[in-house]
C-alpha cells in the first residue's frame, strides 16, 4: 500500500524515509543496546514500523535476532 502511494507521489519519499526508514534503524540500534545489557525487554512501536524490508522485524532478523510480535 505504501509503495503504491510513494510511486504515485514520489515527492513524499524523503518524508517517508525520515519517518520510517531512518527511525527504524535508530530504534534497532537502541534495541540492540538493550539486548547487549542483558535481560528481557518488551518493546512497543507503531505497526507501520514493523513491516517491509526496512521494518524493525526485518532489520533485527538481518542482525541474527529472532523478533516476534505478540
Amino acid at each position: 500500500m505504501i509503495d503504491d502511494e510513494l510511486d504515485a507521489h514520489p515527492e513524499f519519499g524523503p518524508i517517508h524515509r525520515r519517518l520510517f526508514d531512518d527511525r527504524n534503524r535508530e530504534m534497532v540500534e537502541r534495541i540492540a543496546a538493550l539486548q547487549a545489557r542483558g535481560g528481557r525487554y518488551f518493546v512497543v512501536v507503531g505497526a507501520g514500523h514493523l513491516v517491509g524490508e526496512q521494518g524493525i522485524i526485518s532489520l533485527l532478523s538481518r542482525r541474527g535476532q529472532q523478533p516476534r510480535q505478540l
